[in-house]
């Protein structure tokens, strides 16, 4: 965090608190029994274990394809390779806070879904239903934009 001073509409703003936050990534990961990958992990913030997606910091100089391909192999120990960028939002608009980048992809063949491999930064790694999904974002305590914004995505492709 930083301060800085800015005009708008020839009003001046001096010692505005600055936040810097680095981008960041996550995948929605489908499998061929239309389970959706979740990621339990400790989160400083909120001080507790949450579910999320696989996912993380965009590095300096790296774009978000290969973050995401990174983050989903230290994460889960797959390689995916057909993700599509469905969301890129602003963190938050007051301070502009970085970017959020959600990819969505589907794993057909059931074996190599099987082949997790969690990092030991995640608590656990899970497949979960639709359903099971659903019960997860309605407890306040497990929500978080990213699932939320995966939640709306996975309603219109009417899964």
């Amino acid at each position: 965090m930083y301060l800085e001073n800015f005009s708008f509409k020839k009003k001046k703003f001096k010692n505005f608190h600055k936040v810097f936050l680095n981008n960041s990534v996550m995948a929605i990961i489908i499998n061929i029994d239309k389970q959706i990958l979740l990621t339990k992990e400790y989160r400083r913030g909120v001080k507790k274990i949450v579910y999320g997606f696989p996912g993380g910091h965009i590095n300096f100089n790296e774009k978000p394809l290969a973050a995401v391909k990174r983050e989903i192999k230290e994460e889960t120990g797959l390689t995916c390779k057909k993700l599509k960028n469905i969301l890129t939002y602003v963190k938050d608009s007051t301070y502009f806070c970085g970017r959020d980048y959600l990819f969505y992809t589907h794993i057909n063949d059931r074996d190599y879904a099987k082949k997790l491999n969690k990092s030991k930064e995640i608590d656990s790694l899970l497949w979960v239903s639709i359903n099971q999904f659903k019960r997860i974002l309605k407890n306040p305590n497990n929500s978080s934009g990213f699932l939320a914004c995966g939640y709306h995505f996975l309603r219109k492709k009417n899964f």
